[in-house]
């Protein structure tokens, strides 16, 4: 165990650390942050996975499995029981939840220990994964915690809506990242698109995230089918994986375009692949707080985003970026008319930079955390 510090002992919980997703990475970059403010931190999955060994690595922050898949069965109840003594024994002060298991069982660990350590529950998108049951269970579990973080107002509004939750006891901090990595490289540019055999002529398209309906990957892919039948000199690449893989490659070569839509799988790189593009496009179809477009914005580049979640949060229509509708035509219009305007690009990406400047740099959201628990 850490030394323990005058500022307390938080305990974060989540459902699984199996991939880096958005809120796993968030997670980490809060970790560790609140770790070197001062904190004792330590952070416990109900399920392993590859990711969790960057936790397990970092000697900031103490990390342990629940190993349990399920919390509906004897799992469920002995990762339960080991919470409550975690949170006792090592004198846990706030306890922080994120995904639908974690949410559901933390509150009611934590309210049944000694200590009476504060209680948050983390929300990140809209609400899409919960079921009417898990919505049901959730209301009554909100009876027992202090709070919700949300990313977004529009995660703030869904919270209200959908659990009926008091807005005042909802706190709205927006997601940081470290722009250090982002900052525009000319060579590394260059070197990206050779690999990717593309022209200083070409105007490259892409996109970052895994591929699920969700994200709206197959509205882009239609999209770029118009794209690429009116221009030329356009390519399309995305990084990412996911289950609508195999029908997206299938529905470019329908399309006849699967030499001008590149899926490249996953990438550790991500600031060296949006180095190489020309405009960045977010088709989803919910969004919470997206860390993709602020990375995107981090490396200057012109956004096209569906007018969801906390995407208008994010980006000044016009200004930063473009915020579009839920629909292939229109997504087509604007990449159409971004890719023939050079000025355009340059000024959207030039805001866009200055405004995760300004106000998404991960310092600004750990000093807002780190208040926030003081």
């Amino acid at each position: 165990m850490h030394k323990r510090t005058s500022l307390g002992h938080i305990l974060y919980l989540i459902d699984e650390l199996k991939v880096k997703g958005g809120t796993e990475k968030h997670l980490f970059e809060l970790a560790t942050g609140m770790a070197e403010a001062g904190f004792q931190v330590s952070v416990g999955s109900f399920t392993d996975g590859a990711y969790a060994e960057e936790f397990k690595k970092d000697t900031l922050i103490t990390y342990f499995c629940l190993e349990s898949p399920r919390i509906y069965d004897l799992r469920g109840l002995r990762a339960f029981v080991r919470i409550v003594r975690y949170i006792n024994s090592q004198n846990v002060t706030v306890v922080q939840s994120f995904h639908t298991a974690a949410d559901l069982i933390a509150p009611l660990a934590a309210r049944l220990s000694f200590r009476s350590p504060n209680i948050f529950s983390s929300r990140r998108d809209l609400g899409y994964t919960k079921s009417k049951r898990h919505l049901q269970m959730q209301r009554i579990v909100n009876h027992l915690i202090d709070g919700v973080l949300a990313n977004s107002q529009a995660v703030k509004q869904a919270v209200c809506d959908q659990e009926g939750y008091a807005p005042e006891k909802i706190t709205v901090i927006h997601n940081g990242i470290n722009l250090e990595p982002f900052e525009r490289d000319e060579k590394k540019r260059q070197q990206q698109r050779a690999l990717l055999g593309v022209d200083d002529k070409t105007v490259l398209i892409g996109s970052v995230g895994n591929i699920r309906p969700v994200k709206g990957y197959d509205l882009l892919v239609e999209a770029a089918g118009i794209v690429c039948r009116q221009l030329p000199d356009v390519r399309f690449v995305h990084a990412g994986e996911g289950e609508q893989l195999a029908d997206l490659q299938q529905r470019c070569k329908e399309l006849g375009i699967q030499e001008r839509f590149t899926f490249m799988g996953s990438i550790k790189d991500i600031p060296a692949f949006l180095s190489a593009l020309d405009i960045y496009v977010q088709p989803s179809r919910s969004e919470g707080f997206s860390n993709a477009i602020i990375e995107a914005m981090a490396a200057g580049l012109p956004v096209v985003a569906t007018e969801v979640g906390g995407n208008p949060d994010l980006i000044d229509n016009g200004l930063s970026g473009v915020l579009v509708s839920v629909d292939t035509l229109d997504i087509s219009k604007q990449l159409s008319k971004l890719a023939q305007q050079v000025e355009i690009r340059c000024r959207y990406g030039f805001c866009a930079n200055d405004r995760v400047k300004k106000y998404h740099q991960l310092s600004i959201m750990l000093d807002k955390y780190c208040k926030f628990y003081c």
